[in-house]
């Protein structure tokens, strides 16, 4: 219910099983990319910001994510009529999306599947494996979107960006380079969950630790986590931040930033009357999607040495808060989107 291991890395852009070449093919990964091994889970490189592990688990939980975010806007993006315009047939040049930080590719082959006269580009750092086979249309490539996206200048009509925020280092920049990928009158859609959840009030739920009342493990497990994201320099609350730097920068049209929030309870500790069964599964959804982000998160924490029984205590206490529904809370996702000016890309003024 809503409530308003992989192989190593080429140095170079790769293709499926897909014949389709990108507008612009290009990588800015670092050829030096080493994978590590940590307690079964692959983690890239110590000095990467962004150490959620990219293996098989970490997808399967993305796959997760896809299909809670898909119920929760009723759609693949928000808002869906703009979008749909915009990707419409026309003479000329196909339409064409860029989705970065594609993960394990699902929203990209969908997108391709869903809109067959467009071209798809995927970018990661780290090679997309998707489950299911590859369209035409899709291409994936090996890209660091941190560094300038100027291989990409004005070649795309929708960029997506979904949950990346903990991956990028200076995110106005990285706004102002989304501006370049874009085509005149194109649209940037940003999608991200908080780190922070919500009561039944729809009020914060402060981060305590274990002994004060009202504790919660699973509260805690994400704090932790994001602080570690913050220490890395990572933007895991940049969604908080989009608004302003949307409006103030002069590659997007002013006034016509929007987002909307949805909010999914964690688990089905809504009472039943509340919860019919496609309200059901999306706290299903949301639950296993949360539990399969603990041992992401543990992998997380013990790269940044914290202690591994306390780590595991916090992992068991919070498995049982989201089983026996004693941590009655709500995450909230946050969809945006803002539209490419008509004039010629400004690149960022530095004081």
């Amino acid at each position: 219910m809503m409530f308003s291991p992989p192989p190593v890395p080429t140095n170079g852009s790769y293709s499926l099983t897909s014949p389709f070449v990108a507008t612009r093919s290009h990588t800015t990964v670092r050829s030096h990319w080493q994978y590590r091994d940590l307690e079964g889970r692959i983690l890239g490189p110590e000095d990467d910001t962004f150490l959620m592990p990219p293996d098989e688990m970490e997808c399967d939980r993305m796959d997760l994510q896809h299909n809670m975010l898909q119920r929760v806007i009723r759609s693949l993006y928000y808002p869906e009529g703009l979008v749909d315009r915009i990707l419409a047939p026309r003479d000329g040049p196909a339409p064409a999306i860029l989705d970065i930080g594609s993960g394990n590719g699902t929203w990209a082959v969908a997108m391709a599947q869903k809109f067959p006269h467009c071209e798809i580009v995927g970018i990661d750092l780290t090679p997309t494996l998707p489950k299911s086979p590859v369209p035409v249309n899709c291409k994936f490539e090996t890209d660091d979107a941190n560094y300038p996206l100027e291989h990409y200048a004005n070649a795309f009509d929708v960029v997506h960006c979904r949950a990346i925020d903990g991956g990028i280092t200076d995110y106005g920049n990285f706004l102002n380079e989304c501006a370049r990928a874009l085509r005149p009158g194109g649209i940037l859609l940003l999608v991200k969950g908080t780190t922070i959840f919500y009561d039944p009030q729809f009020t914060p739920i402060p981060v305590l630790e274990e002994g004060q009342e009202g504790f919660s493990a699973v509260n805690k497990i994400f704090h932790e986590a994001t602080q570690v994201v913050k220490s890395r320099g990572g933007y895991e609350d940049a969604e908080l931040y989009w608004k302003y730097w949307i409006e103030h920068n002069p590659n997007y049209v002013r006034g016509l930033y929007n987002q909307q929030d949805r909010c999914v309870p964690i688990s089905a500790w809504l009472p039943d009357s509340e919860l019919d069964g496609e309200a059901r599964l999306l706290c299903e959804l949301c639950k296993h999607n949360i539990l399969a982000g603990f041992r992401s998160c543990r992998a997380l924490l013990l790269e940044e040495s914290y202690d591994q029984q306390e780590v595991d205590h916090w992992i068991d206490l919070a498995e049982q808060e989201l089983h026996q529904k004693t941590f009655r809370a709500y995450s909230r996702w946050r969809f945006a989107y803002a539209i490419r000016t008509d004039k010629p890309w400004m690149g960022m003024q530095r004081a």
